[in-house]
């Protein structure tokens, strides 16, 4: 009998509250999620960056009179919203994955916390 089925004496163990399958496809999940991560960091700064020179380049070439109406028409271009959109979608990428990895940390949490109790006679 193994230490995860073992009862403590007077203790009421139930059923564990994370499995030892979820807790293995959360070691798989978070490794495989480093490189989704970085990836998806990386695709966000580029757009940031993106973004920042399409504005400046069609503030650049505008031929409009004024700094304002110049900006303006780089704010309206089709290649701005285009850009805009590009980060939008990064961001959401790297947001999900870094959630989808702290999920998998939580349930890692919540098992060492278990596990630990249990060590210590508490359930």
């Amino acid at each position: 009998m193994d230490a995860d089925s073992r009862a403590r004496p007077g203790h009421n163990q139930g059923p564990p509250i994370i499995a030892r399958e979820m807790i293995e496809q959360a070691a798989h999940g978070m490794a495989a999620l480093d490189t989704d991560i970085g990836a998806a960091r990386g695709r966000y700064e580029y757009a940031k960056e993106m973004v920042k020179h399409i504005k400046a380049v069609h503030t650049a070439v505008s031929e409009a009179s004024s700094f304002a109406a110049r900006e303006n028409e780089a704010l309206a271009s089709s290649r701005y919203r285009s850009a805009i959109d590009e980060l939008r979608d990064a961001a959401i990428a790297f947001e999900t994955a870094k959630a989808r990895r702290e999920t998998y940390a939580m349930h890692v949490d919540i098992w060492r916390t278990e596990k630990a109790t249990a060590r210590a006679g508490i359930i």
